[in-house]
């Protein structure tokens, strides 16, 4: 079951996260140092928030160890194919680089290393450290090892345990995890990859907003007004007052609140939403935000070389521009061959196996 609102929505987040990862050592500092580009990371919390949400309307009917199976079968087959293709791609741009064009590179690596972080996002565990402390390769890619390591937990927990235990051992799960990050934001933990925590705390409260939004809750459509200030507030919060209130607390409240609000309102922001612009932007979002980082390093570096501009410079802007414009287009051909046919080609032969 699909909420075509919130595919608008998450494809619109997508193309923020874009904007963000263009090289600001090119952007002019009025662009690069404001709220809107700096942190525009936060989106990713609502992916996961709405993932939780989701996984909770679609598959809260685990009951046997056959349909806990199938359930992972097609959650993989939803994320691999993609993620193997951009993580490969990245492979081969990232040792071509380091063979023969390393003076172009800020930081050459050994191909050991790019080995290692290869295997760190193939086999999902980018998030953590237990292979190693990177981000892995594709960095984007490490809320994606979450959305596995989250699949599989909630998998188990819907499994094993009656709705009430499972509200509550959610509840514990996202009580302990904001407990550890609040750590990790204040110094602890230091050189250990915990980005798991992120998700466990924005998953968590998803399915926690699953289970709110059975509630008999009417609110009158005028309350959408109150969204754009629900997603754009904690950017401006977190950028002059970075620590946990604002990076965990009010931020995953401002997207639990906003997704809760749209499901049950039906106004003029449903109607935007709705529209084909970001419907198809919605669509294409994985493909985007996996795409997008290595599109944006080669085009933003290209550009610099062509137009001779190795500093902060107004052209880049509408290079920008131009950027997003081909990562849609390369990821609507990523989303018809590798998501959608790979993905079912895939599918189908998990399913039979």
């Amino acid at each position: 079951m699909r909420i075509t609102k919130l595919d608008g929505l998450r494809g619109l987040f997508c193309l923020m996260i874009l904007i963000s990862h263009y090289d600001n050592r090119y952007l002019p500092a009025y662009f690069s140092e404001s709220f809107f580009y700096e942190e525009a990371w936060i989106y990713v919390e609502f992916f996961l928030v709405l993932s939780g949400f989701v996984i909770g309307l679609n598959y809260n009917e685990i009951n046997t160890i056959k349909s806990f199976s199938i359930y992972l079968k097609k959650r993989f087959a939803r994320l691999y194919p993609l993620l193997f293709f951009t993580v490969a791609l990245f492979f081969m741009i990232d040792i071509l680089s380091n063979i023969f064009f390393e003076k172009y590179i800020n930081t050459p690596e050994s191909i050991p290393s790019i080995m290692l972080r290869t295997i760190d996002s193939l086999l999902f565990m980018n998030s953590t450290p237990l292979i190693s402390n990177s981000l892995g390769m594709n960095e984007p890619s490490w809320s994606i090892s979450v959305e596995m390591i989250c699949y599989v937990l909630f998998g188990i927990i819907t499994l094993f345990c009656k709705r009430r235990l499972k509200i509550a051992l959610y509840i514990v799960i996202i009580v302990l995890a904001a407990i550890f990050r609040y750590y990790k934001l204040n110094g602890y933990f230091i050189g250990y990859n915990l980005m798991f925590l992120r998700g466990l705390i924005s998953f968590g409260l998803g399915y926690i907003l699953y289970e709110v939004s059975k509630w008999n809750i009417v609110l009158n459509k005028s309350f959408e007004y109150i969204v754009p200030v629900l997603v754009i507030l904690p950017m401006y919060l977190v950028h002059n007052a970075k620590g946990f209130i604002t990076e965990v607390v009010i931020l995953n409240a401002s997207f639990f609140l906003t997704i809760l609000i749209l499901l049950k309102t039906d106004g003029f922001l449903t109607w935007l939403l709705n529209t084909k612009t970001l419907q198809y932007l919605g669509k294409l979002s994985y493909s985007i935000y996996l795409n997008h980082l290595l599109l944006l390093l080669i085009i933003s570096r290209a550009a610099a070389l062509f137009f001779d501009i190795n500093e902060p410079n107004i052209v880049h802007i509408p290079i920008l521009v131009v950027a997003g414009l081909f990562i849609v287009l390369f990821s609507n051909y990523t989303y018809k061959y590798v998501e959608v046919k790979a993905g079912n080609q895939l599918k189908k032969l998990l399913l039979k196996a």
